[in-house]
């Protein structure tokens, strides 16, 4: 979890750089998480698979996810090119769209799945669904 931790958090601090495009921090985000993912693919899959198990009990990782989600919601709001809407609710679908998909890309993806054009398509799919045209 402190791993997780860094990794979110340089990444937040990277889509709150308005010099940086989203993209960018994006490709940043997944790039750290599938990285951290293969760095002990077994232990993070256990990790991951417990954390589930936990989640409703865990209120550890429940208060850092809330975190995580209003300081995103902050970092759209604050983007210029950011569409309307709720910010707060996008932020729980990129939360919950980005753990999952990193976590697919090292242990659930099939074995041929190029990993770094998957990581290029998550970046382009959550800035494509932030972004204004």
């Amino acid at each position: 979890m402190a791993q997780v931790k860094e990794v979110v958090t340089a990444a937040l601090a990277d889509l709150a750089n308005h010099e940086l495009p989203l993209l960018e921090g994006f490709r940043g985000l997944f790039g750290r998480l599938v990285s951290m993912h293969e760095a002990d693919p077994d232990l993070t899959r256990a990790l991951s698979e417990e954390s589930m198990h936990l989640a409703t009990s865990d209120h550890f990782h429940k208060d850092d996810e809330q975190k995580y989600i209003q300081i995103t919601a902050q970092i759209l709001a604050a983007r210029p090119y950011v569409r309307r809407g709720d910010h707060t609710t996008m932020s729980h679908l990129m939360v919950q769209t980005t753990e999952t998909l990193s976590r697919w890309m090292v242990h659930d993806a099939p074995p041929e799945l190029d990993r770094s054009a998957a990581t290029e398509e998550a970046a382009l799919m959550l800035t494509r669904y932030v972004c204004r045209g």
